[in-house]
């Protein structure tokens, strides 16, 4: 049982039966927006992949401390945990954009 309400709450809405990977496009586009995250937003990232790991390692999955930094590659993660991140960057993009507007 994972006790991250983010992660549970994101893998409740996908579908219990096998999914298939993301497409080329949606992969460019992940990593794209993952580029472009806030601060909060990696924090968040960095604990759906946590939370997806039965390692208890710091970094799982094959990433790499790298400077200040951790760094991942995207093809090496579960097809479940590309589709949590995929729905997460859409929700945090689009609550970025928001506020981005309200600003205004």
């Amino acid at each position: 049982m994972n006790n991250f309400p983010l992660y549970e709450t994101l893998n409740s809405e996908l579908s219990a039966t096998d999914l298939k990977d993301l497409s080329v496009k949606q992969k460019e586009k992940c990593i794209e927006k993952l580029k472009h995250l806030d601060q909060n937003g990696q924090e968040l990232v960095y604990m759906l992949i946590r939370s997806s790991s039965e390692d208890v390692s710091f970094v799982p999955f094959g990433g790499q401390l790298w400077k200040n930094d951790i760094r991942f590659n995207f093809n090496d993660f579960p097809v479940r945990l590309k589709h949590l991140i995929n729905k997460f960057l859409d929700l945090h993009t689009a609550r970025q954009e928001e506020s981005t507007e309200r600003a205004f």
